[in-house]
């Protein structure tokens, strides 16, 4: 319906370069790709891109617009190619709620599998999309702490959390939660959150504030290293059924102080644990840090030595 409209699209740049619509480096594969629908957004949350007055985006990277049509039959050729096996739509005004069925439905014809990030606002609303064709859902608490949510979200922290857990009772292993590191929050209650959420079947996606330029918070610090680190770990450990919560011991600040597990850095299934979090196949190439500076969440298999690196790096 949309296709010969004149319609525009957002992708990220890493996506351009992959569907061949813009001629980059880039130094990572990436075969998630990345499809923006909208240019503004129904909430101001104070860190996003989205809440600036001018060049609004999501997070710190570039969405350039492109003629659906073109996105979409590039598209279907490299999912063809077998350059692409996972489509995340991000959705930030429901104003174009027409667009994105066609778009899903478009999606759907090419047999891949499908991620929608969207505020969503109750069970039906989750369950359409999912009838659709969409193969996870997020439902963001973004912020680990009711205190921070009001502060820098201004909306209701236990009405999306009941909402979140609702959802995962309901379509269990659909549900996707991304997870800000960066703001009071202590490790102690990050690891609280991530043992429930777990513990109920959500995909847990790690992030790493990053302060954008125009936003209430463009001067806001990013979080610390080694406690992220510590919480990547915890994390994927957690996940992987190697450590239980109660083995995990904290100091009298909430911080991570020792956990029964001992590494082996020759262990390369350890890198999953510092690479970027989400559905299956996500990247998001330098989402949350720049590429010259040192990366919270890599978007390739770490070697040995950076296995290493990252678990000296944790303090544990």
């Amino acid at each position: 319906m949309f296709l010969n409209n004149n319609v525009k699209i957002g992708t990220s740049l890493s996506t351009a370069y992959t569907l061949g619509l813009r001629n980059i480096r880039i130094d990572v594969e990436c075969k998630t790709a990345y499809l923006l629908i909208g240019s503004s957004c129904e909430r101001a949350c104070d860190f996003c891109g989205m809440s600036k007055k001018e060049e609004k985006s999501l997070s710190r990277i570039k969405w350039p617009l492109f003629d659906l049509k073109e996105v979409v039959e590039s598209l279907k050729l490299k999912v063809q190619e077998k350059k692409i096996e996972r489509v995340c739509l991000q959705v930030t005004c429901s104003d174009n709620g027409a667009l994105l069925k066609d778009l899903i439905y478009q999606i759907k014809e090419m047999n891949v599998p499908l991620s929608l990030s969207k505020s969503v606002e109750s069970l039906v609303e989750i369950e359409a999309y999912l009838e659709l064709g969409v193969d996870k859902v997020t439902v963001n608490l973004d912020l680990v702490q009711e205190r921070d949510y009001l502060s820098y979200k201004g909306i209701s922290y236990v009405e999306k959390k009941e909402l979140l857990i609702a959802a995962a009772k309901k379509f269990s292993n659909k549900i996707v939660c991304h997870i800000i590191i960066g703001f009071s929050e202590s490790e102690q209650e990050c690891v609280e959150l991530f043992n429930a959420l777990i513990n109920h079947r959500i995909t847990v996606a790690l992030f790493a504030f990053f302060p954008i330029k125009g936003t209430k918070l463009e001067n806001h610090p990013q979080p610390e290293m080694g406690k992220y680190r510590r919480l990547q770990l915890v994390k994927y450990l957690l996940e992987q059924k190697k450590m239980v919560f109660e083995k995990i011991k904290f100091d009298k600040f909430g911080k991570i102080n020792s956990i029964s597990e001992v590494f082996d850095v020759m262990d390369r299934n350890l890198s999953k644990a510092f690479q970027t979090t989400g559905c299956q196949g996500c990247t998001r190439p330098y989402y949350t840090e720049r590429p010259s500076a040192p990366l919270y969440n890599f978007p390739y298999a770490l070697s040995c030595q950076e296995i290493e690196v990252c678990i000296k790096e944790s303090g544990l």
